[in-house]
């Protein structure tokens, strides 16, 4: 290996993302929806009897989504200002799907 050779690691790394890659695009080619495969999942265990607390979840959602919505606001204010380490936040969905997973 010459000095400006990739590294065992890294090409181990990058063989790794190209079968992940093709797996996934054989998967949307033959019409796998993901989305239904996650909320099928969830639902059965989101419905038992151990989670019967979450039944007036819905209530609760108005003030965090408020909550999330200024969060991220501010993660956007902090990013234009050039703050590090706030990218990330900026570009959080996670809140929302799992929302939808729950009302589901």
């Amino acid at each position: 290996r010459g000095p400006g050779a990739p590294r065992r690691e890294t090409e181990d790394a990058v063989a790794n993302l190209d079968e992940c890659i093709d797996d996934l695009t054989i998967k949307f080619a033959q019409g796998t929806d993901f989305f239904r495969l996650l909320v099928n999942v969830f639902a059965a265990q989101l419905r038992g009897e151990d989670q019967v607390h979450l039944g007036n979840f819905y209530a609760i959602i108005p003030p965090l989504t408020i909550n999330f919505v200024d969060h991220m606001l501010s993660s956007k204010d902090q990013l234009a200002k050039g703050k590090r380490g706030v990218a990330g936040a900026f570009c959080d969905d996670g809140f929302m799907l799992g929302v939808v997973y729950v009302l589901r």
